[in-house]
């Protein structure tokens, strides 16, 4: 079965699943979307795709268009158009985060369940094998123990990623996949406690944190810290996760998430290497086209669903940020 795609925003990440997309033979883009003039025929142009119509109006190109998935690929202040594509009955591929807003993410996530509708929320790392191989070595431990990760880097400096009220911070908009990660190793998250720091960057408009830690308490007894920073101007940053049980310790580097496994005793230690995937996001992608077509939500790592309760983490993380208290999710 062919699935007809349409994509709504062609920034940089929709531009990069439009390449992804142009590979799998069962996906056929038949529009995109974007506001901007001329931004999505330079996406297609870009992508290498001919034959796809352009839109400046999601809603149009959703009346016009027999379209069996829709790509909505925008940052966090800006959806909203979720709620148009489920009208239509269309499968959602969701951008991360899910949302800006915790309570409206959990509305369009209702209305998915109520629709029957198959969705996807885009953390690409879940698909990777070094995530897989971790995930099936904790399947063997009977109580994980630790895990710390970080982000660390310079700011992303566009008006909305600089803006707390339009991105969330750092910790929602970009460490978003090392908190997902965290949850999908570790499981659910009981309590959590976050500080920030500020002061360091300087930039008209920059009104988000310059680094942040938050601390959880996972409800299978676990703990775990992770920390962003956005203040660095010079090399030594990256992304790092590490896994800490008493029957394996796994350090994640780089964003591509390879892997060092160490197992054995002490002295003795085997290790295992896994290096990151260059093509995750087609990975991905055939994923969730193979979903809708087969009608089989279990193909897909994240769901809309999923990805609210990674939201929640960063949502709870700012708002205990606020109040200088820990917080408790469980309910």
């Amino acid at each position: 079965m062919t699935v007809n795609v349409g994509m709504i925003g062609t920034g940089v990440i929709g531009r990069t699943h439009l390449k992804a997309l142009k590979a799998i033979e069962e996906a056929r883009v038949v529009a995109v979307c974007d506001i901007v003039p001329g931004k999505a025929e330079e996406a297609l142009a870009e992508a290498g795709l001919n034959g796809v119509t352009c839109y400046r109006d999601h809603r149009e190109m959703l009346a016009r268009e027999r379209l069996d998935a829709v790509f909505i690929m925008l940052p966090p202040y800006a959806h909203g158009p979720e709620w148009d594509v489920i009208e239509a009955g269309c499968a959602l591929f969701v951008e991360k985060p899910v949302h800006l807003h915790l309570a409206e993410a959990e509305a369009i996530r209702d209305a998915i369940a109520r629709k029957g509708l198959i969705s996807c929320a885009a953390y690409m790392t879940r698909y990777r094998r070094s995530v897989q191989r971790v995930r099936e070595l904790l399947g063997e431990v009977e109580q994980p123990t630790l895990l710390t990760g970080g982000w660390f880097g310079g700011a992303y400096f566009v008006p909305w990623w600089i803006n707390k009220d339009m991105s969330g911070g750092q910790h929602l908009e970009q460490t978003t996949h090392t908190f997902d990660i965290a949850r999908y190793l570790f499981g659910e998250v009981d309590t959590l406690y976050a500080s920030f720091s500020k002061g360091a960057v300087k930039a008209e408009g920059y009104t988000i944190e310059d680094a942040s830690s938050v601390n959880l308490q996972f409800k299978n007894g676990a703990i775990g810290n992770i920390m962003s920073c956005c203040a660095l101007t010079t090399d030594g940053g990256g992304v790092h996760l590490s896994v800490y049980t008493n029957k394996f310790v796994a350090h994640f580097n780089g964003w591509n998430m390879s892997v060092d496994i160490y197992t054995g005793k002490k002295g003795q230690s085997q290790v295992e290497h896994i290096e990151g995937e260059p093509n995750i996001f087609e990975i991905e992608d055939r994923a969730f086209i193979r979903a809708v077509a087969e009608n089989r939500q279990n193909l897909i790592l994240s769901s809309y669903a999923d990805g609210v309760e990674t939201l929640r983490l960063s949502v709870e993380a700012s708002n205990s940020m606020k109040t200088g208290m820990p917080i408790r999710l469980s309910r």
